[in-house]
């Protein structure tokens, strides 16, 4: 075969690469030949080779085989009763074409690729055209069984009925060489039942964001889905993105996401029927303005079907995502209870890596929260930048429902509506108690899991004191009041070297004194336009004004505005530091900011010294105190360093990554993918200065909805 190809190597090159695909030569013997020769064939085989991978890999849909699909095919927006899947057909895009691909993720699929360089190679060029016309949905492996998926959810604390995947298509489930069973789905790919008065689209810009947030938090040590490849396409959609009458045509994208399922809270909620509201109510639907928040649903689509819908459904997820409890419990009241226990533990866990990251999910609906334990849905997050509790990414989310201090307990009320819905599984008699043993271990295992994670980024990991929390709370006070950034000051904490004994002379450094922790602290801190900028008002002041009479006087109509009493203190204390701020010249702030920090870093240090003596008594025999010491003090800085990350998806850097995509241009969406799959390392000052500095000042603007 080598030799008869040698001989037709005066034929055109198209003619070779015909030949190199007939034959399926690989690419190290394409690359055997003339250089002219070998880099086109080496394209041919790559190509093929790829395409050959894509097109065959191992589905095994088990979701197909066991869940209620529907039988109606035609994909019009409708309610689906009685159903979990709906068979529907991904709508081609128009000049499908490559922005970005995870190696790793694609590895989950037994997928060899290269898109992790520096730079595309002709080869990798042409594998990428191959990833574009699968990923975007316009050619299918063998295998696929396209569906989309019913379900409803709790938005905003409302029922909002039927929602289910409007935009997203799943291809099925791939069982790699490992045995690991992951699931395929395209977002972006077109209309399905569940898209109501939208276009089953997503553009490049929305994307591109979920793509580099999937990566960055797997590469965070966070339970997510992952993000596989992102597409981006000639065809164009409106889109009005900041609600505001501005609409624009944007480019349409795909995102291949994969994750073990994309089962939710909301999967469950089918059958949900609200408390005291009579059979038969008003079913949330694909009728258009079915299943908006606020728009009065009582019930799910397949209300009455919990035998057919809810109870089929249960035994799969358990039978498919938590096996170890489906050997163990053959009755299905205690199954459905340990189901449930897991869940939780599984989420506390989940929330409290969130807050250790400073992650701000910004849409935490039923919907939108995963029974695998795993981030689900990127929509308008937020990694914190200046340390803020009330930090909302969402300006759709002015009340600060789901802001970073008000995670946990949305998560927990997520939980108790997921209990509600299972307790025709849980027993008439024992459900409302099984529910309440299962939940009870949310704050207990969140509250653990945050202090480990915490203890970590501080650099605690010897000796562990009634005083532990207190340093921890005073930092986020401090960090909080100077409007310092998370993540910096964070990973700044290493830089302090545990004094040799704590005493004052050790650990004390006065004004005078040149403290360089200090100086960098202060360097992360905000100025007061820029705080003033974070804490611009949520309501007028009149409103306010009338809001606190409402407050003080009737507070029960406060809910009529979807307010409680919470937001309106939450708004007066905000309003009283704006007010303070604005007296406050950039001088004096800058000195009750280093004053602070002075006082704090003091404490910090007396406690590390504490630290240092616990590590020493703790070291070999055979070891000296001063040998003991400075392998304590290496050990510590280097934990701290995989405790806190030196980079995170600002927003800003994927504003930039976003502007240049949209101007075809996709090296920077590739350089924020590498940056972020090592967000521990440091990677050099030109990197640090360019990702790692404090926000530019524009960035404090940027609105997401």
């Amino acid at each position: 075969m080598g030799r008869a190809l040698v001989r037709m190597r005066g034929l055109p090159i198209v003619l070779l690469i015909a030949a190199a695909r007939a034959y399926r030569l690989d690419a190290a013997f394409c690359r055997t030949l003339p250089s002219r020769c070998a880099l086109r064939l080496t394209m041919a085989a790559a190509d093929h080779e790829l395409e050959s991978a894509i097109a065959s890999l191992p589905f095994d849909n088990s979701a197909m085989r066991t869940l209620v699909v529907d039988p109606v095919e035609d994909g019009a927006v409708r309610t689906v009763r009685g159903a979990h899947l709906v068979r529907v057909t991904p709508q081609p895009l128009k000049n499908p074409s490559l922005v970005a691909a995870s190696d790793s993720a694609l590895a989950l699929l037994d997928l060899e690729t290269n898109f992790d360089g520096e730079g595309l190679s002709e080869a990798t060029k042409a594998e990428g055209a191959v990833m574009a016309r699968f990923m975007s949905g316009n050619e299918l492996p063998s295998g696929a069984q396209p569906t989309a998926a019913c379900y409803c959810g709790h938005q905003f604390g409302s029922f909002a009925g039927q929602l289910g995947d409007g935009a997203a298509i799943s291809l099925g489930e791939i069982v790699n060489g490992g045995g690991s069973r992951w699931e395929m789905q395209l977002k972006g790919s077109g209309l399905t039942p569940f898209s109501r008065m939208a276009d089953g689209r997503k553009v490049l810009r929305s994307s591109i964001r979920e793509f580099l947030a999937s990566e960055a938090m797997h590469h965070l040590g966070v339970p997510t889905t992952r993000a596989a490849a992102l597409v981006s396409s000639d065809s164009r959609v409106m889109r009005d993105a900041l609600y505001n009458g501005e609409s624009r045509m944007e480019r349409c994208a795909v995102v291949c996401r994969l994750a073990e399922g994309f089962l939710r809270f909301g999967s469950f909620e089918l059958c949900w029927r609200e408390p005291d509201a009579p059979e038969g109510g008003q079913p949330g639907g694909g009728q258009p303005g079915g299943g908006q928040p606020g728009g009065g649903q009582t019930e799910g689509p397949s209300a009455g079907l919990e035998d057919e819908v809810l109870l089929p459904l249960l035994e799969y997820a358990i039978a498919r995502h938590y096996p170890e409890i489906a050997a163990a419990h053959t009755k299905m009241a205690p199954r459905t209870a340990a189901f449930l226990g897991a869940i939780v533990e599984r989420t506390a866990r989940l929330v409290a890596k969130w807050q250790a990251v400073g992650f701000v999910h910004g849409v935490l609906n039923t919907d939108n929260m995963a029974i695998t334990g795993e981030t689900l849905d990127f929509g308008p997050f937020g990694f914190m930048d200046l340390y803020d509790p009330d930090y909302v990414p969402n300006s759709s989310d002015a009340a600060g429902r789901y802001s970073y201090a008000a995670q946990p307990s949305i998560c927990f009320w997520n939980l108790e509506r997921f209990a509600l819905c299972l307790r025709p599984a849980l027993g008439e008699e024992s459900a409302e108690a099984s529910a309440n043993e299962a939940l009870a271990a949310f704050w207990p295992t969140f509250e653990a899991e945050r202090k480990e994670l915490f203890r970590a980024k501080l650099g605690l990991f010897v000796l562990e004191e009634k005083g532990d929390e207190e340093l921890l709370s005073s930092l986020l006070q401090l960090m909080q009041f100077s409007g310092a950034d998370f993540t910096n000051c964070f990973r700044g904490l290493s830089r302090v070297e545990p004094p040799a004994a704590p005493t004052p002379e050790a650990c004390y450094k006065a004004p005078q004194e040149f403290d360089a922790v200090c100086e960098y602290m202060l360097a992360q801190c905000a100025t007061v336009e820029i705080l003033l900028t974070h804490l611009r008002p949520s309501f007028h002041p009149d409103a306010l004004i009338r809001l606190k009479g409402i407050m003080e006087n009737s507070p029960e109509q406060l809910g009529s505005f979807g307010l409680n009493e919470a937001v309106v203190r939450r708004e007066l204390r905000r309003a009283e530091r704006r007010e303070k701020l604005q007296n406050t010249s950039p001088r004096d702030k800058r000195i009750a900011d280093a004053e602070a920090w002075r006082k704090w870093l003091y404490n910090y240090r007396m406690r590390l010294a504490r630290e240092r003596q616990a590590a020493v008594e703790a070291a070999d025999e055979g070891q000296t105190a001063a040998a003991a010491a400075e392998a304590a003090i290496e050990e510590r800085v280097r934990r701290m360093n995989l405790a806190n990350p030196r980079f995170v998806l600002r927003q800003h850097i994927a504003a930039g990554a976003i502007e240049r995509a949209e101007a075809n241009d996709y090296s920077e969406v590739r350089s924020v993918l590498r940056l972020l799959q090592t967000p521990y390392e440091e990677q050099g000052f030109s990197m640090a200065e360019k990702y790692a500095s404090v926000p530019p000042d524009w960035s404090h603007q940027l609105t997401l909805t």
